[in-house]
């Protein structure tokens, strides 16, 4: 081969890197796309063991957790269809201690779960109720949960 070819090839090579390591610019999505009762949801990469929730015990028309079998952090994702009023829904999120935050341009309300650090948040999307209960912080990329919310949110 000659030199330019070499240069060439060794230049896509050092941009490829270059791209990978600054995952912003990265062209290639990774991590799962994932939709639960009609809504959307993207989760980070190794969040591949998929559960089903006992819907005997919640009230969601659909719900699932997905485990990182690394490192044994969590994300649950619950849908139930919403017809109801949007204002009691958050009057009562507010009542048990939910502060308003916006994640991603969608409004809704999340706590920090009392007794681990898990963070739940709840919003509304085309009249389904969603709920996410996620790690405060997801060590494994570095996140706090804003962040993490930010990702898995579509």
């Amino acid at each position: 081969m000659n030199k330019k070819v070499l240069f060439s090839l060794f230049l896509f090579g050092v941009v490829i890197f270059s791209l990978s390591t600054a995952s912003a610019f990265w062209p290639f999505d990774s991590g799962t796309d994932v939709t639960v009762n009609g809504v959307n949801f993207h989760l980070p990469d190794g969040f591949d063991e998929v559960e089903p929730e006992d819907l005997d015990s919640v009230n969601y028309n659909e719900a699932f957790s997905y485990t990182n079998n690394e490192n044994h952090e969590y994300i649950t994702i619950g849908v139930m269809d919403h017809d109801g009023d949007a204002d009691s829904l958050y009057s009562s999120l507010i009542s048990k201690g939910y502060q308003k935050e916006v994640i991603d341009g969608k409004e809704g309300y999340g706590i920090v779960y009392p007794g681990g650090p898990r963070y739940g948040y709840c919003y509304l999307d085309n009249n389904k109720y969603v709920v996410l209960d996620i790690p405060f912080v997801y060590a494994e990329e570095g996140m706090q949960h804003d962040e993490l919310l930010a990702e898995i949110i579509k």
